[in-house]
């Protein structure tokens, strides 16, 4: 099972979304563990190298698991609820990251587990309209 860790970072009704170079997808900013670190490590270091902004509160949130892109070998996606210091801009190997309500994203530019799993659940627990 591959281990990862991902930021769900909110501003009222509104959720950021990253494109990673080279891809046509969203997700929301996230990366592999590397070794001894921490979800919150993970967290930090991604967040820091890929969008330039330190985090201050974090809310474990769930860990969503799916074989949707590689059958053989699941992905489990660690996920908290982060509150960010300032307003992120791509760096690293992220080409975009926006602000978006889910009714203006199309369902099509969402990755596999953002699509199937995240957005619906987040949605049905109020926290995104």
């Amino acid at each position: 099972m591959i281990n990862k860790c991902a930021g769900i970072i909110l501003d009222g009704n509104k959720i950021l979304l990253i494109r990673r170079k080279g891809t046509s997808e969203y997700t929301s900013p996230s990366g592999q563990f590397e070794m001894g670190e921490t979800d919150i490590d993970c967290i930090e270091r991604e967040l820091y190298i890929g969008l330039g902004v330190n985090t201050n509160k974090f809310e474990f949130f769930k860990t969503f698991t799916t074989d949707l892109s590689t059958p053989n070998n699941p992905i489990a996606i660690h996920s908290w609820l982060v509150h960010i210091s300032r307003e992120p801009f791509p760096l690293s190997d992220i080409d975009e990251c926006l602000w978006v309500r889910l009714s203006d994203l199309p369902y099509a530019k969402l990755t596999k587990i953002f699509q199937k799993d995240v957005i619906p659940y987040l949605s049905s627990i109020g926290i995104i309209k």
